[in-house]
């Protein structure tokens, strides 16, 4: 897979945690209520998102699947958060990124063959992994949709 490295800034997002089952259905229907939650709980506090929605993962694995829906907020609105809504933070450093298009139910295999190429190339993998929706699922074709896909080096 081709993807290149990053150096980052520290990046402020508010997000919701949730937990499912590691499987397709369980994960689209967390990931749906995740947003829903998300969203509402920005316009309640009125607060205005400097990105599309994000996925962050700070680990992989097992029978479980946990993961904070988010998006980027400048710093001064990520203190007007209120509950449920947390405040988190990517750190700064190398990333590697590389875009997944197509269908959410193919991300796993991009997630993989990013981490094996970063593997080849002799990076360390590290935390916290996410996801970046670039294109609308209401106004995009699955086919087209656009993911960036984002691992911390080291």
């Amino acid at each position: 897979m081709d993807y290149e490295t990053k150096s980052l800034p520290a990046q402020t997002y508010l997000y919701v945690s949730r937990e499912c089952a590691f499987d397709g259905a369980s994960i689209a229907s967390a990931m749906d209520s995740a947003m829903e939650e998300l969203i509402n709980g920005l316009i309640s506090d009125g607060i205005a998102p400097a990105s599309p929605p994000i996925t962050v993962y700070h680990e992989m694995g097992g029978d479980k699947l946990r993961f904070q829906a988010g998006i980027f907020v400048q710093g001064e609105d990520a203190a007007k958060a209120t509950a449920p809504l947390k405040i988190g933070e990517l750190p700064e450093g190398e990333a590697a990124t590389a875009t997944h298009v197509g269908s959410y139910a193919d991300l796993n295999g991009s997630h993989k063959a990013l981490w094996a190429a970063m593997e080849q190339d002799g990076h360390t993998l590290g935390w916290p992994v996410w996801e970046h929706y670039i294109d609308d699922p209401r106004e995009t074709e699955e086919a087209s949709r656009r993911t960036t896909l984002w691992r911390m080096i080291g």
